[in-house]
């Protein structure tokens, strides 16, 4: 059994595990793309993640409990999440490099925070208003490369930004969905919504590209040990959410702090 400081702070825990693998996948894409283009990694990354999690969702999750109304909900948010702002990412990445694209993706407690707020109810205090003031300083410290933004397009800039205010919101609904109430078995959730991602960009975005893709030998080592990771990301994720002493805003500085820092070494 786990004592209560322990179990109080496990989500940080999780949250933590969430951010380094993250970060983890967003290296190995950037390696990857030497040899292919997004849209072979976002497919490819998307695949690996839903497999995995669907294989780990039909050994612990009731299948019976796919017909609740609040899978609805799921399905729905992550039409746009973690597809889209993995997409959004992938692009950032490849237009304005890790260092700069990762530090601008972080910036989703800005916008958590407030998400937070107005639809969870929780009530800010004045750790996390300096957390968030701490974070917003730390992704300008690690942005700012000298060189390293005078030749990049204020739209590419963008890309990571708005992948990051779709995350915050994103998740914030994917919290309020597994109340006990509503969709109590998180590996559940986290298969239906990585699945519905994978087939909506299969669906939308990949059949006028089929010929364009590279899947080949030399990128896809990399794309498959991403997607392992990203599903690592995506349990330790859905059951920092999960509970009762699970803090939304908090989990997120935390994911944010270990994200931004691990990449900008690492790359």
């Amino acid at each position: 059994m786990l004592d209560q400081n322990t179990y109080l702070m496990l989500p940080v825990l999780l949250a933590m595990i969430s951010a380094v693998m993250h970060a983890e996948n967003n290296i190995l894409i950037k390696k990857g793309l030497a040899y292919s283009d997004p849209h072979t990694a976002v497919i490819s990354t998307l695949g690996v993640n839903a497999l995995l999690m669907c294989m780990v969702a039909l050994i612990y999750s009731p299948i019976k409990e796919l017909w609740r109304p609040a899978v609805l909900m799921f399905v729905l948010v992550r039409i746009f999440h973690p597809g889209m702002t993995r997409f959004l990412t992938v692009k950032g990445v490849e237009r304005i490099g890790v260092a700069l694209a990762i530090p601008l993706r972080s910036t989703t407690p800005v916008f958590s925070t407030g998400f937070a707020i107005l639809l969870l109810g929780e009530k800010v205090t004045i750790p996390i208003h300096l957390g968030t003031i701490l974070i917003v300083i730390g992704v300008a410290i690690l942005s700012y490369r000298k060189g390293a933004v005078s030749d990049v397009r204020v739209r590419y800039i963008m890309f990571p930004i708005f992948s990051a205010a779709i995350a915050a919101l994103s998740t914030v609904f994917y919290k309020i969905g597994m109340k006990d109430s509503l969709l109590p078995y998180p590996l559940l959730a986290g298969a239906v919504s990585v699945t519905t991602s994978f087939l909506v960009i299969t669906m939308t975005g990949a059949s006028a590209r089929w010929r364009t893709f590279s899947f080949n030998r030399r990128c896809m080592p990399f794309y498959i040990c991403a997607g392992i990771g990203s599903a690592i990301a995506t349990i330790s994720n859905t059951y920092s959410l999960f509970g009762k002493n699970s803090h939304h805003i908090s989990n997120f500085q935390y994911r944010t702090l270990v994200r931004s820092g691990f990449c900008r070494d690492i790359s």
